[in-house]
């Protein structure tokens, strides 16, 4: 029975993966291209997210209404400390 107990330890060491794995935070339908350039993956999500974000009038709105939004772009910033705010999604 000892003989056993090293062969499931080995079984069950955690190790560190040579690469990380994105995990999405949409729910959807995923479509693998290759090109020359690599691989992309895109995301067709079922619902339509939606985000409000809510300025005062310290703040430069940098977007226009109905413009499509990426995500991370900067959508407005502070006047005075130069603090700009962020889009979380596309």
């Amino acid at each position: 029975m000892t003989q056993g107990l090293s062969r499931v330890e080995e079984l069950f060491e955690a190790r560190t993966p040579k690469t990380t794995a994105e995990i999405s935070d949409l729910d959807g339908i995923i479509s693998i291209k290759h090109n020359d350039n690599g691989t992309v993956i895109e995301i067709v999500a079922h619902t339509l997210e939606e985000e409000e974000y809510y300025f005062d009038e310290n703040c430069e709105i940098l977007v226009k209404e109905g413009q499509e939004v990426k995500q991370k772009q900067v959508i407005a910033r502070q006047k005075k400390e130069k603090q700009r705010i962020f889009s979380s999604f596309s």
